[in-house]
């Protein structure tokens, strides 16, 4: 199990905020570099807008942060 899979277990939900990326990566990435990123297509490809809310499965999330990080030698 990766450390980003074991995100599921401290989410009580089955979507997160944007604004709440912060909190729950343990800032390894915020709401505000995510919208950005969405901005140019490089961000979580199923988001959902509820409101003024922009929100992410969290299987997407941990998805998106496997397929986004690279191993440093």
């Amino acid at each position: 199990m990766s450390i980003f899979a074991k995100l599921k277990k401290h989410c009580h939900a089955e979507y997160v905020c944007r604004n709440q990326l912060r909190d729950i990566t343990g800032g390894i990435i915020s709401g505000k570099t995510m919208a950005k990123l969405d901005i140019k297509g490089k961000g979580i490809k199923n988001r959902k807008i509820i409101g003024k809310r922009t929100i992410y499965r969290i299987d997407d999330l941990v998805q998106w942060l496997e397929n986004n990080t690279r191993r440093v030698k």
